[in-house]
């Protein structure tokens, strides 16, 4: 959620409100709030350790191991109880609270006052959480997942959520101490005063904060260097719009393994492998209609090989695409325009925006109709305007274009009769 420092937002209401509503076999229903989970960290951009901000809490992880997959309440319970023996036992602070994950995992927080994520800082927040996480041995059914506990850049699942293979409430329960950095750090025996010598890589902590702190751009200074400056991220954001954007009507059946693999790598290079994933499978969905089996079978090899595309072979996938390469070639500022042409492309500018919000808007209608009928509910004007959020005059203006559809039976719409006023 939020925005990124270019001003644009990392998703939008509607996305993440479609990306987390899904089917719950146990409930035999959809629901909102799906397998949703957060960072109790913050950070300046991407959530990668790199970029951490504040740092607001330090976490243990508890997973069932095999055995006990098939999780009932008394699992749970007993999970609970052997968990907060072993924390007496041990001499522990007391957790802030505990989170019940709804497949039998718990999730331990120690929460205290945000302080700021120096590198000094991330390797103390480090050392809490291993001192915390060897005294918890185990138990008959449970084990600490220890690389989601060691991770400062980690997820977790959130609380008032549906977790989404059991059908079960992700449940909090709070009420121990709030603590502050420092005091919890030296109940364990872990100082916590910064660096006396200021290395480099201290300085650099120093400066990045500054900057932050005076106009809330840790890179505010090197602004004018980075709008010159070449980078792989910059360049592969580029390819990745650029291929989006020629793709909202669709990818015809040959290029659709070759348009999925291009994107892949583009946002491999932009964010994380599992982001990335998650990425292709919502594009996947609505666009490129490849059978999941299929997608990651494609993607294989780019999920274990670190690609580094030339213009020139870059040119040549986007060619096999029947997607222009002529941005990748672009070495000086065209002329500049007289104020026909301007108005000229402005015009065509609307167009192709009026253009692809009304795919956006078939495409979520068409998707709202998917839910209603998967759910065995019929699928009205109306019905379809409260799943898919739009009012009932929209659904209206799209209803030919949505039963004229080869793919969608106009048996399955009922067009309820007109108010009369």
């Amino acid at each position: 959620m939020g925005n990124r420092q270019n001003g644009r937002p990392v998703t939008t209401l509607l996305d993440f409100k479609l990306q987390a509503e899904k089917w719950i076999p146990e409930i035999g229903d959809n629901r909102c709030s799906v397998d949703v989970y957060f960072s109790p960290a913050e950070f300046f951009n991407w959530r990668r350790t790199r970029q951490l901000a504040r740092l607001h809490a330090n976490w243990i992880e508890i997973d069932l191991v095999e055995k006990a997959q098939d999780y009932s309440a008394e699992v749970e319970d007993e999970v609970v109880k052997e968990v907060f023996a072993q924390i007496a036992q041990s001499g522990l602070p007391v957790p802030t609270g505990y989170v019940l994950s709804g497949s039998g995992g718990v999730h331990l927080y120690w929460a205290y006052e945000a302080v700021e994520a120096y590198r000094w800082r991330v390797r103390q927040w480090r050392l809490v959480s291993r001192a915390i996480s060897k005294c918890l041995t185990g138990g008959r059914y449970w084990q600490v997942d220890k690389a989601a506990t060691h991770g400062p850049a980690r997820v977790l699942r959130a609380p008032g959520t549906i977790h989404g293979r059991t059908g079960r409430t992700v449940v909090s329960k709070l009420g121990g101490p709030f603590y502050t950095f420092d005091s919890l750090a030296n109940q364990l025996g872990i100082l916590t005063e910064p660096p006396k010598k200021k290395d480099a890589q201290s300085k650099e902590d120093y400066k990045r904060n500054a900057n932050l702190a005076n106009n809330g751009n840790p890179n505010h200074n090197d602004q004018s260097k980075q709008t010159r400056k070449h980078t792989i991220g910059k360049w592969w954001a580029k390819t990745y719009y650029h291929v989006l954007n020629n793709i909202q009507q669709g990818v015809s059946v040959g290029k659709r393994n070759n348009t999925a693999f291009i994107l892949f790598i583009a946002l491999k290079h932009m964010m994380s492998e599992e982001k990335a994933l998650e990425q292709i499978k919502t594009i996947n969905n609505r666009l490129i209609k490849l059978p999941e089996e299929e997608l990651l079978r494609n993607l294989s090899t780019a999920r274990k090989v670190h690609y580094k595309f030339r213009k020139a072979s870059l040119a040549a996938w986007l060619d096999t695409l029947g997607i222009s390469s002529n941005y990748l070639f672009v070495t000086r500022k065209p002329a500049a325009l007289n104020r026909g042409e301007i108005k000229q492309r402005q015009v065509l500018a609307a167009l192709k925006v009026a253009q692809v919000k009304q795919q956006r808007t078939l495409m979520i209608i068409g998707q709202a109709i998917e839910n209603l009928v998967e759910a065995g509910i019929k699928a009205t004007q109306k019905s379809i305007a409260q799943v898919a959020s739009v009012s009932v005059r929209t659904v209206q203006r799209y209803w030919g274009a949505l039963k004229g559809k080869d793919d969608i039976s106009s048996t399955l719409y009922i067009s309820p009769p007109y108010a009369s006023i």
